[in-house]
C-alpha cells in the first residue's frame, strides 16, 4: 500500500507497506455452514444498497479486484 509503510531513515517520506493475504477455501460445506454463508452474502447485499457513490453499477463494482477492494477500505 503506497506511501503507508515504515518511514524513511533520513527523511520525512514512507515507505509501501506490503501486504500478504492467505486465501483458504474449503472443499466443502455442511447445510449449516452453507445456510451461514448465505446469510452473511444477504447481509453483505443488504449494507451495499443505497451506499454507492455517483450511482454507479453492480458491474462497475464486479471490475474492482480484491486489492483495489483491499486499498480503498484501508484508505
Amino acid at each position: 500500500i503506497k506511501g503507508k509503510g515504515v518511514p524513511h531513515l533520513h527523511g520525512n517520506r514512507r515507505g509501501d507497506l506490503l501486504v500478504t493475504v492467505d486465501v483458504r477455501v474449503p472443499g466443502s460445506l455442511d447445510d449449516r455452514q452453507q445456510e451461514l454463508l448465505q446469510e452473511l452474502a444477504q447481509s453483505f447485499a443488504d449494507s451495499n444498497r443505497g451506499s454507492r457513490k455517483g450511482g454507479s453499477s453492480d458491474e462497475d463494482e464486479d471490475e474492482k479486484g480484491l486489492f483495489d477492494k483491499i486499498k480503498e477500505a484501508l484508505g
